[in-house]
């Protein structure tokens, strides 16, 4: 088994989403990249041993103190969507490869906002986050939306609108009596800039007013599926 000091000798690559899609089937609780359109894959002797997906956000970039905060800064907004690593890893590869994943996507694109989101539904708190330095900013709130089970189908909100034009569940039921509709839980947001080390630190002095405490594990509770490994982000 690879040892943590010898997590300087892997490999960053560019992989392709079927390939990052098969990593994630297997090491991300979720089983997929979501919303990922970049990924990155950590090799060592052709082996992967974790995986990191950024796409774009789930939320709009043209409101609010995150798009303030970027077009101050002159920065892309990107999401760090989903992130894996296989059970035999070393215990620091996740942070190992979202540090050398955020520079190849400033590298990419320049200056870039990355957000990152640990889901309380699955009892997470952004561990990893917290290990890669990012800023917390709290909880977000849902605001009434949700995911919707239509047609066999479990869609989010955005792929229900873009689909039949409405998220009225009166109207989405007259396609699906059996509709069901699922709401979104509070989840933890932190923040990562991957930018120059002076834009980092304007970056830094501007989040003050955002930043809180890091949120921590009161007690500890089983985990459903592979989470439990604490293989994915």
């Amino acid at each position: 088994m690879l040892s943590s000091s010898e997590l300087s000798h892997t490999t960053l690559v560019n992989i392709p989403r079927n390939q990052a899609q098969e990593f994630m089937g297997i090491y991300e609780h979720l089983g997929d990249v979501g919303l990922g359109v970049w990924h990155w894959g950590l090799k060592h002797n052709d082996k992967l041993l974790g995986v990191v997906s950024y796409g774009t956000t789930c939320f709009s970039k043209n409101r609010g103190w995150i798009s303030q905060l970027a077009k101050e800064l002159r920065c892309n907004i990107i999401q760090l969507c989903r992130g894996g690593c296989s059970f035999n890893a070393p215990i620091c590869t996740a942070t190992h490869l979202i540090a050398r994943a955020n520079r190849a996507m400033y590298n990419k694109l320049g200056s870039s906002i990355i957000i990152a989101y640990a889901d309380t539904q699955f009892y997470e708190i952004g561990t990893i986050y917290q290990a890669s330095n990012a800023i917390y900013t709290g909880l977000t709130d849902p605001k009434g939306q949700g995911n919707y089970y239509i047609l066999g189908k479990k869609m989010s909100g955005w792929k229900v609108r873009k689909k039949f034009g409405t998220r009225d569940l009166s109207k989405l039921r007259e396609y699906d009596p059996k509709l069901k509709f699922i709401p979104l839980t509070p989840k933890h947001r932190y923040i990562m800039i991957a930018a120059t080390p002076r834009t980092v630190k304007k970056y830094r002095k501007l989040m003050l007013a955002h930043n809180q405490p890091y949120p921590k594990r009161e007690k500890l509770c089983v985990m459903s599926m592979r989470s439990s490994c604490i293989s994915n982000f």
